[in-house]
């Protein structure tokens, strides 16, 4: 095994006598291989160790993200996630050239660093999304009037959407639109349904298209587009043009969900 991470254990464990510790430390400065492997393997011990939990001010451990984090930490998900990379390091860790191993290390150390990051980042996004997305599914105006005339693509769309079949939903949305584009006949209710299909199906781009769309219809619906887009921002966290579109809605209190455009600028 290579001596110098029996060293940084020794180290780290505080197992050195003085006149070791003083030559670790000098080795730490001349040595940049050493001194990343330190560093490693130090944040390595900061993601495994509850240490750091107990130095902090107790308010701090009493705060929902600490609590939150906390119980991540403990979590079977993360668990399995440390177990494979202790299960990774003790096979190889003999077997390894220093250069080597400080790589496989540090792709280790990045694996937890982005699984805790991410865990974090998406469930708050989602959180806030899922809060602010409810309702409006289910409030749309009827595309279906009771005339005998009804297209029977805006009935399918209509009954994809309803039933979450998305994917359909938008087949049969998407060709409505394209057989009616050249007689500027468009319901534009269509590109809500639409717009907010893609949106379920992660297709952000789309989304966005659909309810540019919108806005450009000059009908009553039109004003919703700037609020839809806001939806699609939310989810796929792109936090300058939310806030920006945010703004821009909260700029006059007669624009379509002003409340709710407010509130939400008030937590980014």
């Amino acid at each position: 095994m290579d001596t110098n991470f029996l060293d940084i254990d020794k180290y780290l464990d505080g197992e050195m006598d003085s006149s070791e510790e003083r030559d670790f430390k000098n080795r730490l400065q001349k040595d940049p291989d050493l001194s990343k492997a330190f560093e490693l393997q130090k944040e390595m011990r900061q993601v495994y160790s509850n240490d750091e939990w107990k130095t902090l001010d107790r308010a701090v451990l009493n705060t929902e993200k600490a609590k939150a984090i906390k119980t991540y930490l403990k979590s079977d998900e993360l668990a399995a996630i440390k177990e494979t990379i202790s299960e990774v390091v003790s096979e190889n860790k003999s077997t390894f050239s220093r250069k080597s191993f400080t790589q496989k290390l540090a792709i280790a150390a990045s694996i937890l660093l982005i699984s805790t990051i991410s865990y974090f980042s998406i469930k708050g996004n989602n959180d806030l999304f899922s809060t602010t997305i409810q309702g409006e599914y289910e409030n749309l105006p009827s595309l279906v009037n009771r005339s005998e005339n009804a297209d029977e693509l805006l009935i399918n769309g209509q009954q994809y959407f309803e039933s979450k079949n998305y994917k359909q939903a938008v087949i049969s949305f998407s060709e409505y639109q394209k057989i009616n584009s050249e007689t500027n006949s468009i319901n534009s209710l269509s590109y809500i349904y639409n717009g907010l299909s893609y949106l379920a199906l992660d297709n952000f781009s789309k989304a966005i298209e659909q309810f540019s769309l919108l806005e450009k219809t000059g009908s009553l619906q039109a004003k919703k587009a700037n609020w839809y887009k806001v939806l699609v921002y939310l989810k796929q966290d792109n936090k300058e043009l939310l806030k920006s579109s945010l703004q821009e809605i909260t700029s006059d209190s007669k624009n379509y969900n002003y409340g709710k455009a407010k509130s939400l600028l008030s937590e980014l």
